[in-house]
């Protein structure tokens, strides 16, 4: 493997200044790694226009600086979590510093990988003992076909270096936000190995909103309340709060930008001693209703799965709900 050869951050600049106003092929003489001071900028992929797929771009943050706690990525899982964090925290500082769209094509815009809800192993973060790693896209901005230099320069000399002072220190966040991330993540993983050994299918928090904005979009519809009052006024809604609301206290939220969930597993604490953050509601739903494979039950769809059910996410159905509901009460 040769000799990695880090430049100056000096050195972009001076090349930045160099090809303003000439062919868009002249980004190219801007591959190569730079050191900030604070960090280290890595330009792997130079797009071949402006319209091409954007440049991709890594900033790494050597762990003696970043500081990070290795208690924060001591497991697999863990590990993810805190990836997912600091991805979020990047996305997060983008769309508070980064101009955006400035030029043809996607000039200046710059994309991260943070997903959606769910926290999940990806590739846009690296956290280990030696650094901590963001990778991300960029639009590097042009008129035409045209290199913007300028326009580039204050990209990379402004905006990239208040997007990773925001997210890659520890010192840029507070204590608790991390920490309450990961150890969120490591409940809800121990839950998930809890489910099948207890003859559970799910977990899921009281006043749930189910249904998503659209099918692209998988924040909650805003306009759907929860009628808690309505739910119990309704004989199968109180058949199904008799079971778990004298058990329903809820102790933590669990925040990922800004969403919010705020659930109780006090039905599983005795089955999972580990759970430092007591945060999902686990509704038993027992065999049964035969010849209804696809029963609905409080905003859940209960599908037969093998011996068990399965819950996804549609409207009520009100015989089916009355029929799982009282099987649910009398073999939880």
């Amino acid at each position: 493997m040769g000799l990695i050869l880090i430049a100056s951050a000096l050195v972009l600049q001076k090349r930045l200044r160099t090809i303003d106003g000439r062919g868009y092929k002249s980004y190219q003489a801007i591959l190569g790694h730079y050191d900030y001071g604070s960090f280290v900028l890595y330009i792997d992929h130079v797009q071949s226009d402006p319209f091409a797929p954007p440049s991709r771009l890594r900033a790494r943050v050597e762990q003696g600086r970043a500081c990070f706690p290795q208690r924060l990525y001591s497991s697999r899982v863990r590990q993810i979590a805190l990836s997912d964090f600091i991805t979020r925290g990047f996305a997060t500082a983008m769309r508070r510093y980064v101009r955006g769209r400035r030029g043809t094509g996607g000039s200046g815009v710059v994309r991260v990988d943070e997903g959606g809800q769910e926290i999940m192993e990806r590739t846009s973060c690296l956290v280990n003992d030696d650094f901590v790693e963001i990778r991300f896209s960029l639009g590097l901005p042009a008129a035409g076909r045209r290199c913007l230099g300028e326009e580039a320069e204050g990209i990379f000399f402004s905006e990239i270096p208040k997007l990773v002072e925001s997210s890659l220190f520890y010192s840029a966040y507070d204590p608790v936000a991390p920490k309450d991330h990961v150890e969120v993540c490591e409940d809800q993983e121990v839950l998930r190995e809890e489910l099948a050994p207890n003859r559970l299918v799910a977990f899921v928090a009281n006043g749930s909103v189910l249904t998503r904005e659209s099918g692209a979009n998988d924040r909650p519809l805003h306009d759907v309340a929860w009628n808690e009052e309505a739910h119990r006024r309704d004989g199968a809604g109180r058949a199904l709060d008799a079971n778990l609301a004298d058990r329903h206290q809820r102790a933590a939220t669990a925040r990922h930008g800004e969403l919010h969930d705020e659930v109780d597993l006090l039905a599983l604490a005795p089955l999972v001693p580990r759970l430092r953050h007591p945060h999902a509601v686990v509704q038993r739903v027992a065999r049964g209703a035969e010849g209804h494979p696809a029963t609905r039950v409080a905003g859940l769809e209960v599908l037969r799965v093998g011996e068990g059910l399965e819950l996804r996410g549609v409207e009520l159905g009100r015989e089916g709900l009355r029929r799982v509901a009282e099987t649910a009460v009398l073999n939880a």
